[in-house]
């Protein structure tokens, strides 16, 4: 592992990150490393989480167009109109 010293960081974009890191009980090493993983394939991500009931449509998937990942959802539903192809 390589310790890194990073200046000039935004404090707004720092406090979010660091709330991130905490709300997925990881540390900031390790959200950072995700986030420097996926950088440079310019693969977008999107996290839906903290929610009671969520059902997800194909429209909903589609519309995204990136991946997605869920967590800490206590009933997620995938509906019908969800085939492999789209998941």
């Amino acid at each position: 592992m390589t310790d890194v010293t990073v200046r000039g960081i935004a404090d707004e974009v720092y406090n979010e990150f660091s709330a991130e890191a905490r709300r997925q009980n990881k540390s900031i090493g390790e959200l950072t490393t995700e986030a420097m993983r996926l950088h440079p394939n310019e693969r977008r991500v999107h996290q839906v989480s903290d929610a009671q009931e969520l059902r997800i449509f194909r429209l909903d998937l589609e519309e995204f167009n990136h991946a997605i990942i869920f967590s800490r959802i206590e009933h997620l539903i995938f509906e019908d109109d969800i085939d492999i192809e789209t998941f």
